[in-house]
C-alpha cells in the first residue's frame, strides 16, 4: 500500500499516525527538562521512523533504545504495546 494512498476517507497513513501519536505523556521521572525534550524527540522520531513497517512496534522500540543508550548510556529499556 502506498504511503499516499488515503485509507476510509480518513487521510494517508502519515497524517493517521501522527493524529494518533499526539505527544508522550510522562507520569512520572526524575529527568531534567531538557532531558525529556530529548526523550520525547526520540520516541516521536522512532515511532515516525517506521509507521508503515508491520513489525513497527519492534523497529521502533529497537530504534528508541539504540538512540537513548548512545546519547545516554545503556542503561535504557524500552517497551511498545
Amino acid at each position: 500500500m502506498a504511503e499516499e494512498e488515503v485509507l476510509y476517507g480518513l487521510g494517508t497513513l502519515k497524517e493517521l499516525s501522527k493524529k494518533m501519536l499526539g505527544k508522550p505523556v510522562a507520569k512520572s521521572h526524575d529527568l531534567s527538562a531538557e532531558m525529556l525534550t530529548e526523550l520525547s524527540d526520540a520516541v516521536i522520531n522512532g515511532i515516525e521512523a517506521f509507521t508503515t513497517f508491520p513489525n513497527m512496534p519492534e523497529l521502533a522500540s529497537k530504534n528508541i533504545k539504540e538512540t537513548l543508550d548512545k546519547r545516554y548510556g545503556p542503561a535504557w529499556h524500552v517497551v511498545m504495546g
